[in-house]
């Protein structure tokens, strides 16, 4: 019955895709000098990179209401042993102080992410320096790039969240966890089912407004991208609702983040913005009482490049960033909530 929750998902949308639409929320650009290549954010700057070699650190002028570029400096990456290539490290404060991917391979050709090195080793670093693995198995690979550090169950301690895919069935979102001294399997979607396809992780909250944190993601995120809800189901993550159309990554890209949650209707519960099918629109879904519904969408423009990093302005406010293929660096506004 997953077809028939996917397809009331979509008429859902669809009816409410008219008033959403009318009139589309307004973004506003600067253009860049060559094409982006990432997006990303720290503790308090924005930081982007051009295909040129160029890094620029982004910076809101207030009198303008517009972003600032100015020339910056990359800060040096976390090193560890064994890293794939462009992997990345995610830091924890709880009792997984480091996690990253490791032992890189090319078994598995998909090349979703830029090249057909994968990982076969998902390592973490507990606070007191001891080192735990977990081996992909059964010929499989972490086709991903940085462990993601999410509470799902609420018991205090973030589990470790990585994507790992085969040629039978493909991919499938795991959870790892650290369980009397060894990292082991605690969740898991089900494999998409068909070798090669993937799916691209959104986040973690309360979107239903039950009480209950649910995990977002948009599976096969090149092919009619289905955003789908899931909760915890004993050992395994259970889907609850789903809406097609999304597409929250582009096809060799190394960017993951095309997405952001965050209260956008004032209704006190998270939504989700990410791009449409083609990513040349961003739209906002509330998945409020378990329905998933259009509240606000773009107009069109040329395709998304980068991740979507939210500003936090002193009146409340926020600001969206992102950079298009035009190239250009745009930027949506959603006003203060009360």
């Amino acid at each position: 019955m997953r077809w028939l929750a996917a397809l009331l998902g979509l008429l859902g949308l669809l009816a409410a895709t008219s008033a959403a639409a009318d009139p589309p929320w307004d973004t506003r650009k600067i253009p860049l000098l060559a094409q982006p290549v990432s997006l990303s954010s720290d503790s308090d700057s924005l930081h982007l990179a051009l295909a040129d070699g160029s890094n620029w650190l982004v910076e809101w002028d207030i009198p303008t209401g517009r972003p600032v570029l100015t020339e910056d400096r990359p800060e040096p990456t976390i090193s560890v042993p064994g890293i794939i290539p462009d992997g990345r490290v995610a830091v924890g404060s709880g009792l997984v102080h480091w996690a990253w991917l490791a032992e890189p391979t090319d078994q598995y050709p998909h090349g979703i992410l830029g090249d057909e090195i994968e990982a076969t080793t998902l390592v973490v670093e507990t606070r007191d320096g001891t080192k735990l693995q977990a081996k992909a198995p059964d010929d499989s690979v972490f086709e991903d790039l940085q462990p993601r550090l999410w509470d799902l169950d609420q018991d205090g301690e973030p589990e470790v969240w990585v994507i790992r895919a085969d040629h039978r069935v493909g991919a499938r979102l795991e959870a790892y966890g650290v369980v009397n001294g060894a990292l082991m399997l605690r969740y898991s979607t089900a494999p998409i089912g068909r070798g090669f396809r993937w799916l691209n992780p959104i986040g973690i909250a309360d979107f239903t407004g039950q009480g209950i944190p649910e995990l977002a993601l948009v599976i096969t995120p090149h092919i009619g991208g289905v955003l789908t809800l899931y909760r915890i189901n004993g050992d395994q993550l259970k889907p609850v609702l789903s809406a097609r159309s999304f597409s929250n990554h582009a096809i060799g890209s190394r960017e993951l983040g095309l997405s952001w949650v965050g209260d956008i209707d004032g209704d006190g519960l998270p939504d989700i913005l990410l791009p449409g099918p083609n990513r040349q629109s961003l739209q906002a879904v509330s998945l409020a009482r378990a329905e998933p519904k259009l509240i606000a969408q773009t107009g069109y423009f040329p395709q998304i490049q980068t991740s979507l990093t939210a500003l936090p302005l002193a009146d409340g406010s926020r600001v969206i960033l992102f950079a298009d293929e035009s190239p250009a660096l745009r930027w949506l506004h959603l006003p203060a909530r009360p």
